[in-house]
C-alpha cells in the first residue's frame, strides 16, 4: 500500500470564486416582478368590478322583479274588489228598482181606487189594484232580506214602517169610508197616499246616496273605498317597472 512521505503535504484545492452579478439583469427580474404585480392588480380589480356590476344588476333585477310582483298582485287585489263592488252595486240597485216598481204600483192603484170611490164611480175595475196589494205582499220578505243585506236591518224597519203597514192602514181606511161613504175621510186617505209617495220618492234617494258613497253592503263595510287615482298611478309604476325588467 503506498503512502505518502510524513513531511510531504497535500496538494491544495483551488478556490471557486463567485461570478459577478449583472446590474442590468437584476434590474430586469424586478421590473419583471413588479410589472407581474401590477397586471395581476389590475385583472383582480377587472374582476371584481365586474362581479360588482354583475351583483349590482342582479340586485336591481331581483327588486325589479318584487316590486313588478307587488304591483301586478296589488292591481290583481284591487280589480277583484272593484269587481265585487260592482255586483255588490248592482244587487243594491235591482233592489231599489223592485221597491220602486212594487210600492209605487200599489200605490198608484190605490189612489185610483180611492178617487173612484170618492166620484162613486162603480165600474172601476179592482183587479189592477188587488194584483199590485198581492204583489206587494208576495214580495215583502225578499225586500226586507234584501234590505238588511245591503243597507242593513234599520233600512228593512223602515221599509215596513213607512209603507207595509202605512198601506195597509190606508187600505183599512178606504174600505172604511167607502162603506160609509164618507168623503171627508176618502180626502184624507188620498192625501195620505200623496205623502207616501213622497216618502217611498225620499227613501229610495237615500238609498242611492249611500250606494254612491260605498256605504252599503257587507263588503263595503270591510273593504275601503277603492280610489281610482291610485289605482291608475300603481298602473304607471307597473308599466315603468315591467319596461326597465325588460331592458336589463
Amino acid at each position: 500500500m503506498h503512502q505518502n512521505p510524513p513531511n510531504q503535504k497535500c496538494a491544495s484545492l483551488p478556490k471557486i470564486k463567485p461570478s459577478p452579478t449583472n446590474p442590468r439583469r437584476s434590474l430586469m427580474k424586478n421590473n419583471i416582478y413588479l410589472a407581474s404585480k401590477i397586471a395581476i392588480y389590475i385583472l383582480g380589480t377587472i374582476v371584481f368590478l365586474n362581479l360588482l356590476g354583475f351583483m349590482k344588476s342582479v340586485l336591481l333585477g331581483l327588486m325589479v322583479a318584487a316590486g313588478t310582483a307587488w304591483i301586478q298582485h296589488r292591481g290583481w287585489k284591487n280589480q277583484e274588489e272593484t269587481k265585487a263592488l260592482d255586483n255588490e252595486k248592482k244587487k243594491a240597485y235591482e233592489l231599489i228598482d223592485e221597491i220602486s216598481r212594487t210600492v209605487g204600483a200599489r200605490i198608484y192603484h190605490q189612489t185610483s181606487l180611492a178617487q173612484a170611490l170618492r166620484t162613486k164611480d162603480a165600474p172601476h175595475d179592482r183587479e189592477a189594484y188587488k194584483s199590485s196589494v198581492k204583489e206587494m205582499n208576495e214580495k215583502y220578505h225578499s225586500i226586507c232580506l234584501g234590505l238588511k243585506y245591503s243597507f242593513g236591518s234599520e233600512s228593512a224597519l223602515s221599509y215596513e214602517a213607512l209603507f207595509q203597514n202605512r198601506l195597509a192602514k190606508n187600505n183599512s181606511s178606504i174600505s172604511s169610508s167607502a162603506s160609509h161613504f164618507s168623503p171627508k175621510n176618502l180626502d184624507n186617505a188620498i192625501n195620505e197616499l200623496k205623502t207616501i209617495n213622497w216618502d217611498l220618492h225620499q227613501f229610495c234617494n237615500h238609498l242611492l246616496n249611500r250606494i254612491r258613497s260605498n256605504e252599503f253592503s257587507k263588503f263595503t263595510e270591510k273593504s275601503p273605498r277603492i280610489d281610482y287615482a291610485n289605482r291608475e298611478k300603481l298602473s304607471a309604476t307597473y308599466l315603468a317597472l315591467r319596461l326597465l325588467n325588460i331592458r336589463k
